[in-house]
């Protein structure tokens, strides 16, 4: 075979690919959509949301997946959109003070109006991903806010402890804080 038939044969397999790419991709979030992802074999929306720090649920919603089981490899997702009609600003948390293996207070800044969120604790390094579900609140009418949370005792005795704000419709925010600095209760 020819090298010329074999470029053209390699630009043709390659433009149905692209091609296919394409077709994989929902109109109507595509103009929404501020980040892709292209799925890889053995990747689940749970494995692909932890990555991102998403849910698989908001993957799904956004994605317009009916069925979060069935993904495939080369399958084009959103994982992260623009909220429409809604602020631009990212949800933020910082440390206000700390009393050693008993409670972290935090302030928000920039959260949606009307969402709940879980507060996750984990090791240092987890970005709280996966972490231990210490409580959840709603925004309410959305802004900044100033709130307590216990520190879970299965992380007593850590030096760094992360934290984690997130929503099952992908919002989040995450920092962590020094706990063996802190002041005793």
């Amino acid at each position: 075979m020819s090298l010329n038939k074999k470029l053209c044969i390699l630009v043709i397999a390659l433009s149905i690919l692209f091609a296919g790419l394409a077709l994989n991709v929902n109109p109507a979030q595509a103009s929404s959509c501020t980040q892709w992802h292209v799925v890889k074999k053995g990747e689940t929306l749970a494995k692909i949301g932890r990555y991102y720090g998403v849910s698989w649920q908001y993957l799904a919603s956004i994605n317009g997946i009916k069925n979060p089981n069935k993904i495939y490899a080369g399958q084009v997702l959103c994982v992260s959109t623009t909220k429409s009609g809604g602020s631009k600003a990212i949800p933020t948390i910082w440390i206000l003070s700390v009393k050693r293996d008993n409670s972290v207070t935090v302030q928000g800044k920039n959260f949606p109006a009307h969402v709940q969120f879980d507060v996750l604790m984990g090791p240092n390094g987890t970005k709280g991903v996966g972490g231990i579900k210490v409580a959840s609140f709603n925004s309410g009418a959305g802004g900044s806010w100033t709130k307590t949370f216990a520190i879970p005792p299965s992380l007593y005795g850590r030096t760094k402890i992360a934290i984690r704000t997130e929503s099952y419709i992908g919002y989040y925010s995450y920092n962590w804080f020094w706990n063996n600095t802190a002041v005793d209760p």
